[in-house]
């Protein structure tokens, strides 16, 4: 299953609903930020129960490094190079099997 949230409050909605193997979350979303979801989602799973990965159009190496010790499993800046971002998340649909 994949859903499309427009926000934090719509993603913590679907999560609750259904159980998810990835989320992938924009570290800018209206509202709560990206960094907030992962805080709420961190309450109720570890990073190897629900990976996360980071996606931001405001990249630099401190925010990825932010990232990753907040708790995302993977980052990604925009544009996506969508080829290295299918195989990423391919590892992490094979490893939650």
């Amino acid at each position: 299953i994949v859903d499309t949230a427009s926000d934090a409050e719509q993603a913590l909605q679907f999560i609750e609903q259904q159980i998810y193997r990835v989320a992938i979350i924009d570290l800018s979303l209206p509202g709560r930020s990206g960094w907030e979801l992962l805080e709420e989602i961190l309450t109720q799973y570890s990073p190897s129960e629900f990976p996360c990965i980071a996606i931001t159009a405001y990249h630099s190496t401190r925010v990825a490094q932010q990232a990753l010790e907040a708790g995302f499993v993977g980052y990604f800046s925009k544009p996506i190079d969508i080829e290295v971002f299918v195989d990423q998340i391919s590892q992490y649909l094979v490893e939650s099997d």
